[in-house]
């Protein structure tokens, strides 16, 4: 019998005027079988495939008795691995050829290569499409790293993923923070030329460059009753008790409907800073003053001002020694002015005159 066989398949090629009452064999077992493993073919690899883990594939080749095909057959297009003891290597032939490896294991990695030559790592869990290049398999694209929910990252050239980032139909979790270096930017670094502090326990960075302003937003689109937007800080003991928050109320926002006093808190676009639990401390930490503003788009005085000694200024004015702070009303603020000769001082000069006589 004469049967030729195709370079990179080993596919059976039957010379005409041979093989007379077999040419149906010879294409069933040697092209047939071949052709169906080599577009669909699936060969299943454990720890048992591999010999001090390691596997070397080779063709294999069928005629009319019998396809030839064996658990080391390289013509199989995916190749998937599970169930394995230590990382395991693949060596497959050194001619045109590609594969999907799948690495169902979830502990060790497979390594699929041409004969001398590094290969591709196909990490845990993962996926790959490898192809020869002439020399040596590489990897066609990218085949996800990591588990399922998990963010992909560039890993050295290859994708990975990291049970600290996910994303799934709950939202995005970025967790695993742990307290970082005293030059470290912090576990978030969002923009470019990120702040780098002189202690640790910094989370987040965000920096950017604009000719107006650089600002992070926090909107509550619901317009209801009790809608409000925040950002809520606390330490080791915060929730509902303890908390401080920077916030905004909506256009329709009520106290009744909220539950709470009828107050400035509760009222409809107010902002606020609110403390619960604890006392709410505002102040400049170095020698500096503290400025109340009212009309801040037109004003060019502060409605009230402590400078570095602790002393009050209102609306610009420090007064003098001894001066009382006189309210003007609602129409105007008070105004610095002497004491009147009435009142307490008044009653001082009667009652001297009273016990002395004069």
């Amino acid at each position: 019998m004469t049967i030729n066989y195709t370079t990179n398949l080993s596919l059976a090629e039957p010379v005409t005027g041979t093989e007379s009452g077999t040419w149906g064999d010879d294409v069933n077992k040697g092209l047939t079988d071949y052709l169906d493993i080599a577009i669909a073919g699936t060969l299943a690899l454990t720890s048992s495939s591999f010999t001090a883990n390691a596997l070397t594939l080779a063709n294999t080749t069928g005629n009319n008795s019998s396809n030839g095909i064996t658990t080391t057959t390289a013509q199989y297009y995916v190749l998937k691995v599970s169930s394995l003891a230590a990382n395991v290597t693949i060596t497959a032939p050194s001619s045109s050829k590609s594969y999907i490896v799948v690495n169902n294991d979830p502990t060790y990695t497979v390594t699929i290569k041409a004969s001398g030559q590094t290969g591709v790592t196909v990490a845990v869990s993962s996926r790959a499409l490898v192809v020869f290049n002439g020399t040596d398999y590489q990897q066609v694209g990218a085949s996800a790293g990591g588990s399922t929910t998990q963010v992909q990252y560039n890993n050295a050239g290859a994708l990975a993923g990291s049970a600290n980032f996910t994303y799934s139909s709950t939202g995005l979790s970025l967790t695993g923070y742990s307290a970082n270096t005293s030059t470290s930017v912090g576990f978030l670094n969002v923009g470019a030329g990120g702040y780098s502090n002189s202690f640790s326990g910094q989370v987040a960075s965000f920096s950017g460059a604009d000719t107006t302003n650089v600002n992070v937003s926090l909107t509550n689109t619901n317009s209801g009753a009790t809608s409000y937007a925040a950002y809520a800080v606390g330490g080791n003991s915060y929730g509902s008790t303890y908390y401080m928050e920077i916030g905004s109320n909506s256009s329709t926002y009520s106290y009744t409907s909220a539950g709470y006093p009828n107050n400035a808190f509760s009222a409809a676009y107010a902002n606020f800073i609110e403390a619960g639990g604890g006392d709410l401390a505002i102040g400049t930490w170095s020698s500096n003053a503290i400025h109340f503003i009212v009309n801040g788009s037109t004003a060019t005085t502060d409605a009230m001002t402590i400078n570095t000694s602790g002393a009050i200024a209102v609306n610009g004015s420090y007064g003098t020694t001894n001066y009382v702070l006189t309210s003007q009303g609602n129409g105007s603020p008070p105004v610095w002015a002497a004491p009147a000769a009435t009142g307490v001082s008044q009653a001082k000069s009667t009652m001297i005159s009273f016990i002395f006589g004069f």
